[in-house]
């Protein structure tokens, strides 16, 4: 828990092993023995039930689209003696319009460099310093970055699932190819992530931007002064997906970082 990034910086790494082993496409039909196959199933023994590789990465993305509400295993003081009950509850999804992965609220943090507050006499306790709810910058980055990844292995038939699928309330099916999420986050990015040196005509929440020719560091966050956050997170975006990134505002926004 509080760590919606870590099954994104999982899916990442699975990347660079393929990219950089030899042979490395290989551990994609290796076997995941699942100890928790089903959000409610208790522990199994190891071997009990076992899958691909490949299987287990299109779950998680299926369900990222699917979309997922829930409430933390465990949840309490055995797993947290500082959050909230409320920041037991959480959810994850796939934004429609942008592709942008998004989850979390306010009461829970939302990334592995995230602090939940403990201090009663500072007032802070139960309150995470950067909650990062909505779509945090990097895991935007990180996304992208898979998918492309995936949606190639697919053309190579090295990766038997080229898409994912939401089923609605209304009983309808949506479909997306990697391809078209990869494609719109990137169409999406720099509108939403980027904040201009100079105001613009329709520029979201003018009146909470502090710093110009910045990457915010999230995007629909609940307290919406987060968005706008000068942080370092956008450099892990830079790395993992650097076509995101228009180049002359990446540079800028690094030299502003640095100062």
């Amino acid at each position: 828990f509080n760590c919606r990034d870590a099954v994104w910086w999982w899916l990442y790494t699975i990347e660079c092993y393929v990219n950089e082993v030899p042979d490395g496409i290989k551990l994609l039909k290796d076997k995941v023995s699942r100890l928790y196959p089903t959000d409610d199933s208790p522990a199994l023994p190891a071997g009990e039930v076992d899958q691909p590789l490949h299987d287990v990465i299109q779950e998680a993305l299926n369900v990222h689209f699917q979309g997922l509400c829930f409430r933390e295993r465990n949840a309490g003081r055995q797993i947290d003696e500082q959050m909230t009950d409320r920041g037991f509850n959480n959810q994850i999804g796939v934004h429609p319009e942008t592709g942008f992965v998004f989850g979390g609220n306010e009461a829970n943090c939302g990334t592995w460099m995230d602090k939940m507050g403990s201090s009663e006499k500072a007032g802070n306790k139960g309150k995470p310093a950067t909650p990062r709810d909505g779509s945090a910058v990097e895991i935007v980055g990180l996304s992208a970055a898979v998918l492309k990844f995936l949606a190639e292995l697919y053309k190579q038939n090295q990766f038997p699932y080229g898409s994912v699928q939401r089923r609605n309330r209304d009983g309808t099916v949506i479909t997306w190819s990697y391809n078209q999420w990869a494609d719109k986050i990137k169409e999406n990015f720099e509108r939403y992530f980027y904040v201009n040196e100079k105001p613009t005509d329709g520029e979201l929440s003018p009146e909470l931007i502090h710093r110009r020719g910045i990457y915010k560091d999230s995007h629909g966050a609940s307290q919406p002064w987060a968005d706008y956050q000068l942080r370092p997170n956008f450099a892990v975006a830079m790395a993992v997906a650097p076509e995101l990134f228009d180049a002359r505002h990446a540079w800028g926004a690094l030299k502003k970082a640095e100062e």
